[in-house]
């Protein structure tokens, strides 16, 4: 799931393109489709911007910023959780070689 911050509805509002008022609307109009969708009654489900887009609340320009924003924020998400993992990698591997010293070093003292 997308964290508050990476969630078009909530770019949207901090943009200020759409109220909060939109947005449970345009969610309200989306539970329906999906429910109308599992009958059959409805072609397809509808994702948030196209409801928001074809109610006329935000323009193609709007959606478009808004989706570029989260998936550079997405992306920005995966570079940095990457690089915590490389780093938390080369903390055990540290470590790794620590204890190993460690061990040689209380061998030593021991034999002494």
């Amino acid at each position: 799931m997308l964290s508050e911050d990476r969630k078009l509805g909530q770019i949207l509002i901090k943009s200020g393109a759409v109220s909060l008022e939109d947005i449970a609307h345009a969610l309200t109009a989306q539970a329906e489709l999906r429910i109308l969708h599992s009958r059959g009654q409805a072609p397809k489900i509808f994702r948030l911007g196209e409801i928001l887009l074809f109610s006329k609340k935000i323009s193609l320009h709007v959606l478009h910023d808004a989706l570029r924003q989260q998936t550079q924020k997405s992306q920005s998400s995966r570079v940095s959780a990457a690089r915590s993992r490389a780093q938390e990698i080369k903390d055990s591997e540290v470590l790794t070689e620590d204890s190993s010293i460690l061990k040689r070093l209380s061998s030593f003292l021991k034999w002494k």
